[in-house]
């Protein structure tokens, strides 16, 4: 979908990006990370020809962007940015509807596709005719997304969206995010310097460094394998074996053995399962089964298995 080629920006003699190269293939989740002023943002306004390019090449479904018209390439586009850019004066309806209407969209359709978007983000319906102002920052934060859905566009490009909120809204806006990438099928690319957010949302990670890419793959592949001491510091450094925890679920290491308590779901991570076994003094939980299933369990020995 996404094919990055020696993509290049130069600011004088000093490179922001510099030589980067990475393909995200069709309904991929790609999250862009490094520490402050490694290029993560430069490279994601590359993408939407708010920056261009000083060198190299980006290509969306084959095409060349330098070739296409920038606001078709935008109105293909969706961009969410941490501060919003609601227009004020405008409602939530209004907001969410300003590409379809550029577009000329029928207007039944319009405020059908605001419903659909508001419904998708578990708005409530009579919240498109509040105004900004009205609404707390994590709504906010939800219409910005519903604006950038609002024209069905291919790729959805995320600039640290959530970095403003209190991390109780961050947690449930990260979850919203990924319900609906597992609805949508859209390609996203997200930009954030939050490893953490990183290895919960994305499918692959990208991780830059002083403009350059240092490694690019999937979470438990720069978890096991980095490319260098940066990489595994960026990582988590002696919490790495704790992150891996975080990426699998209870359901792949249950055993068949009962025991008694509070059973645990089997979408439980293994990092929370660790947790509760520390909480309950415990070193074997046990896991409700599924749907007619008998309950199994959880054992400090099968976390490492």
């Amino acid at each position: 979908m996404i094919e990055l080629d020696r993509l290049t920006k130069t600011y004088g003699a000093r490179a922001s990006v510099s030589d980067v190269s990475f393909t995200v293939e069709k309904g991929v989740f790609c999250a862009i990370v490094g520490s402050s002023g490694s290029g993560k943002s430069t490279t994601l306004r590359m993408i939407n020809r708010l920056i261009e390019p000083s060198a190299g090449s980006i290509r969306i479904n084959g095409e060349n962007i330098a070739t296409l018209p920038v606001e078709g390439l935008r109105r293909r586009i969706g961009y969410a940015i941490q501060s919003v850019g609601l227009f004020p004066h405008w409602d939530v309806a209004d907001n969410i509807a300003t590409v379809p209407r550029l577009l000329k969209w029928p207007e039944e359709r319009v405020q059908q596709r605001v419903d659909e978007l508001l419904a998708m983000l578990q708005l409530d319906p009579a919240m498109g005719g509040k105004f900004p102002h009205q609404l707390s920052g994590g709504q906010q934060q939800r219409i910005g997304v519903a604006r950038a859905l609002a024209a069905d566009p291919e790729v959805l490009l995320m600039d640290e969206p959530f970095g403003a909120l209190d991390p109780i809204t961050r947690e449930a806006l990260r979850a919203e995010l990924s319900r609906i990438h597992r609805s949508t099928g859209k390609t996203i690319l997200f930009v954030t310097h939050d490893i953490d957010e990183a290895l919960q949302l994305a499918d692959v990670i990208a991780l830059l460094r002083d403009g350059k890419l240092v490694q690019f793959g999937p979470p438990i592949e720069l978890l096991t394998q980095p490319a260098d001491d940066f990489v595994r510091d960026f990582m988590g450094g002696g919490t790495l074996g704790l992150k891996l925890l975080a990426l699998r679920q209870v359901g792949e290491r249950v055993s068949p053995e009962p025991v008694p308590g509070e059973p645990i779901a089997p979408e439980t991570t293994l990092a929370e399962a660790l947790s509760q076994m520390v909480l309950r003094r415990t070193s074997r939980l046990p896991v409700r089964g599924t749907t007619g299933g008998a309950n199994g369990s959880i054992g400090l020995s099968d976390l490492i298995g």
